[in-house]
């Protein structure tokens, strides 16, 4: 069904967060925590939407010194967390470490590397590297989370046909940057349609401020879910 490949991205306070939530339950199986309402809501946010029946996406990007991660992944491993992110750049070391950290665990949330984000485009990359295009950048670092032992990776809807040809049907693609109308000001730069998005691959779209900063959100998040059906 395709309501359980749309993941609502809850980036407001937590008052709303958790009456959006509880609306849309009826209508998605999984909302995505980011940094904006874990600072707010704490541990405590990912457990009350639990309780309301869905499914929690924590997206907050692990990138620190192996130990560090190790240690923040078996901290969260208690929560009731579906997909856990943890950025690629930090290396295979890193990401090896947080795969081990869940290793004896009877359920485990599924392990997803941030490749290069959607706010960034071939020219910002061009200050770091000069001789790697942006799509060659996102495969390696791609390829480096399935050698690591990751379960997929979060990327742009530019490169699903990509990494999807490259990685076998069975590496999970979560793609954020997906729109049903063009904003003028945008700070994601890579981006699609939800319904292409699916169609080129990815096995989860995530949609946020074209729902939560709709003047009737629910109305907002039907007309998603309409488009890729």
């Amino acid at each position: 069904m395709q309501r359980e490949k749309i993941i609502l991205a809850l980036d407001v306070k937590k008052e709303e967060a958790l009456s959006l939530a509880q609306e849309a339950s009826e209508f998605i199986k999984t909302v995505k925590v980011g940094l904006e309402l874990f600072c707010a809501g704490g541990r405590e946010i990912v457990r009350e939407i639990n309780e309301i029946g869905l499914n929690v996406f924590l997206d907050l990007k692990f990138h620190d010194i192996p130990r560090q991660v190790e240690r923040a992944v078996k901290a969260f491993s208690a929560l009731p967390i579906k997909m856990l992110t943890l950025h690629t750049l930090g290396g295979r070391k890193m990401l090896k470490c947080a795969v081990e950290a869940l290793e004896n665990l009877p359920q485990k949330p599924v392990l997803l590397g941030v490749t290069i984000l959607t706010s960034l485009e071939e020219r910002d990359l061009k200050v770091f590297c000069r001789e790697v295009s942006l799509k060659d950048s996102v495969l390696k670092l791609a390829e480096i989370a399935l050698e690591s032992g990751l379960d997929g990776v979060v990327v742009s809807p530019l490169e699903i046909e990509l990494l999807r040809s490259k990685l076998g049907k069975d590496f999970v693609i979560v793609t954020p940057g997906v729109r049903i109308k063009k904003r003028e000001k945008d700070d994601q730069v890579r981006v699609s349609h939800p319904r292409e998005a699916l169609l080129k691959g990815a096995n989860y779209v995530v949609v946020g401020r074209e729902v939560t900063e709709s003047v009737d959100p629910i109305s907002a998040l039907k007309e998603v879910l309409s488009q890729v059906n």
